[in-house]
């Protein structure tokens, strides 16, 4: 029996020690009576009371009117019962958490009571706080939040975030790592980085993309800062983001804008020159030293007029300056020049002089570019002479050559005229083949006149509707429209830079010889045009008999196609051929795409004009 005594007053010894030691208030209580039987130290601390006096309470007079107090019912039906109280002590309001278990003790409850008042002001603190924050953020477009340092909290985000991030605050209340899906996936690491980062003190500063309903198109700015407890832990984050999507689209712009300026800078097909408003080199590319006779040292900071490419020619130098001052009063200065080179000879230059002005329209600086067209002057020269050498021979084709054929016309015709009755049967039919062969010359020299006229009499290029000039072949052709019981259908043609009068003969040539080399009944003639880019593109079909594919490289040369290609209005054997040399001299090539009995369509282009 002295043992079991002894276990007994074991148990009770620990039973004390642990109840004493609880960190929490303890209440013991009468589940009936509501009387407390026994109480710890944490419960007399936290009511305010000695142990003994608690002792002869009930536990109704320690709750405001007792109207929060678990009732022995509810404990009875659950188990357990929970509730809050505010309870007034001498120094100071406690707010407690109170919980009422059934003890293994019949008729008795244990109370748990835990002091919920730090944890109550620490929010209501924070509850101000955010009403402060709020209102302070309220008119920001800035992004302000706090979250605490485990990241598993928001403690503050003002309205903003919706905004910027495209994503809703109560996703972010809810789960506070959700504003990562607001980031763009390439950026996350990065952002995953920072978190890790201020969740080590330290503090960051990123820029990325957000907002996946504007697929990520916005950028921002993202400070954050560890925040320390009074104790010198970490207690929270906080930070803010600014949306820089402007900025960085000027940053972009910029960016590209300096691209494009080297890229066109260094264009090795140009020689380019940045200068200040007083006409003094600050920037010359490669290309241009390429063909200077100094050094860059030797160049840098010398007025754009004194340098090697213009020192040979004093009257040049007074014109570069001239060119120069006008630039900067903010005119574009086209110029023509020539320079000495490095390896002697003079290269020639075609170039502008471009004011760089800023936001207010001041200029700052010139830009001086210029492209080296000796060669291209060579080509004109050419072009010049051999056009000259054209009007020598149509010269002498339309005076030298055509006198004597008129004496050879005359004087057969006066031999027919005079000995017809006279002349046996075969001398008529040799005088007919002189006749014929006469004027078969003369319209092959008139042909020979237009094709060089071509080149040598063209006139400028101008702004022609092609619709109208279809319109004015088909008033011309009217006759022969009409002999041919042909029609000519055409949609919408463009308008192109052309030869007005050259592009008329073009279209009408094109047109004859459809009609001419057509089958018998009537004749459907269609006029195509089209846009593609850097040219102009237009198809002229009928649906005559058709060319052989060995023939058709052949009906656009003088006089080796055949009359049967050729248009007999000229009768000349030449009317495509002139055809080409239109087409060609407008930049642009023809050709004919047939199959026999299945018509011909001809294809030619216009280039584009720069």
């Amino acid at each position: 029996m002295a043992r079991e005594r002894d276990g007994a007053s074991a148990a009770e010894g620990d039973y004390a020690a642990a109840f004493e030691a609880s960190p929490g208030a303890l209440l013991i209580v009468d589940g009936e009576t509501g009387e407390i039987r026994d109480a710890n130290g944490a419960a007399a601390t936290l009511f305010g009371r000695d142990r003994e006096t608690l002792c002869q309470r009930r536990l109704s007079e320690l709750t405001p009117g007792g109207e929060k107090t678990p009732t022995l019912e509810a404990v009875t039906d659950a188990g357990v019962a929970r509730t809050e109280w505010k309870i007034a002590t001498p120094e100071r309001t406690n707010w407690v958490d109170v919980t009422v278990r059934q003890s293994g003790e019949e008729g008795t409850v244990v109370v748990f009571c835990r002091d919920l008042t730090e944890r109550r002001e620490r929010e209501r603190r924070l509850e101000a706080n955010d009403a402060i924050l709020t209102q302070l953020t309220a008119t920001t477009d800035d992004v302000f939040w706090m979250f605490d340092a485990d990241f598993t909290e928001l403690q503050f985000v003002n309205d903003a975030y919706e905004e910027v991030w495209g994503r809703p605050v109560a996703a972010v209340r809810e789960n506070p790592m959700d504003f990562i899906e607001g980031v763009h996936p390439d950026d996350r690491e990065m952002v995953l980085g920072a978190v890790e980062a201020l969740q080590n003190g330290e503090s960051t500063e990123h820029e990325y993309r957000v907002n996946p309903g504007e697929d990520y198109a916005r950028w921002v700015w993202v400070r954050g800062e560890p925040v320390y407890g009074e104790d010198g832990t970490l207690d929270r984050v906080a930070g803010f983001a600014r949306d820089i999507t402007d900025r960085k689209r000027r940053e972009q712009d910029l960016e590209r804008s300096e691209r494009q300026f080297e890229a066109v800078f260094n264009d090795p097909q140009l020689l380019v020159g940045l200068l200040d408003t007083d006409g003094r080199i600050q920037r010359i590319n490669e290309t241009a030293l390429a063909h200077s006779l100094a050094n860059p040292g030797d160049i840098q900071g010398r007025h754009f007029s004194e340098t090697p490419w213009w020192s040979h020619d004093d009257k040049l130098q007074v014109q570069i300056r001239e060119w120069l001052d006008r630039a900067a009063d903010g005119e574009y200065v086209e110029f023509e020049a020539e320079h000495p080179l490095p390896d002697g000879g003079e290269m020639a230059v075609e170039g502008t002089v471009r004011p760089v002005t800023d936001e207010a329209g001041v200029v700052r600086s010139l830009i001086v570019s210029a492209r080296d067209v000796t060669d291209r002057q060579e080509r004109e020269r050419q072009l010049e002479e051999s056009n000259e050498r054209l009007e020598k021979f149509a010269y002498v084709a339309s005076h030298d050559l055509q006198e004597p054929l008129r004496t050879i016309s005359n004087y057969i015709e006066l031999i027919a005229e005079e000995y017809s009755e006279d002349l046996p049967e075969e001398a008529d039919r040799f005088v007919d083949t002189v006749v014929t062969g006469s004027e078969r010359m003369q319209s092959m020299i008139d042909g020979l006149l237009d094709y060089s006229r071509v080149t040598t009499r063209g006139d400028e290029f101008e702004s022609v509707d092609t619709e109208a000039v279809l319109d004015g072949v088909i008033n011309d052709l009217g006759v022969m429209l009409d002999e041919h019981d042909g029609a000519i259908e055409y949609g919408d043609l463009p308008t192109v830079d052309a030869d007005r009068s050259q592009f008329h003969q073009l279209i009408q040539n094109l047109v004859t010889n459809a009609l001419e080399h057509s089958d018998d009944g009537p004749v459907a003639i269609t006029v195509r045009g089209s846009d593609e880019g850097d040219r102009y593109r237009f198809e002229v079909e009928d649906d005559g008999p058709g060319i052989a594919e060995n023939r058709q490289e052949k009906v656009f040369r003088i006089f080796k196609s055949g009359t049967q290609y050729q248009t007999s209005s000229q009768a000349k054997g030449i009317g495509l051929a002139i055809c080409d040399n239109i087409v060609q001299r407008h930049g642009g090539n023809i050709h004919v795409e047939s199959e026999p009995g299945e018509g011909s369509t001809f294809v030619f282009t216009i280039a584009k004009q720069e």
